[in-house]
């Protein structure tokens, strides 16, 4: 599957970044069911799916594919906690748009020109 995805990207001519799969949060955040799979809100425990996720990454390490990927403290937080501070509410399946790769993942950034 990475193969072919890399394969895809190579095809169009352009450089393509690939998003490596974001943590998969707190199994007690009740989902609306549009988030479902197979009629379940989650498959696997959250280990399970963090393996899986840091799995693909490595895979698509070895096909050299430019990734993009959530800062390796969010796999590594309680999930609870990233359910609150990082998704929006309620009950969404969608990462709060504050905390975006565009909005630098949520950090500040204070720097010197940021004032000038």
């Amino acid at each position: 599957m990475i193969e072919a995805y890399s394969d895809f990207g190579k095809s169009l001519g352009i450089e393509v970044e690939y998003a490596v799969p974001w943590p998969i949060e707190f199994e007690g955040r009740k989902l609306p069911q549009t988030g479902y799979y197979k009629k379940q809100p989650f498959w696997g425990s959250r280990g399970e799916r963090i393996k899986a996720a840091l799995d693909m990454e490595g895979c698509m390490k070895i096909y050299e594919m430019k990734l993009v990927k959530a800062p390796q403290a969010w796999y590594d937080m309680n999930e609870e906690k990233y359910a609150i501070d990082k998704m929006e509410r309620p009950q969404s399946v969608h990462l709060n748009p504050m905390f975006y790769r565009r909005m630098n993942w949520g950090e500040s950034e204070n720097t010197l020109e940021s004032f000038m």
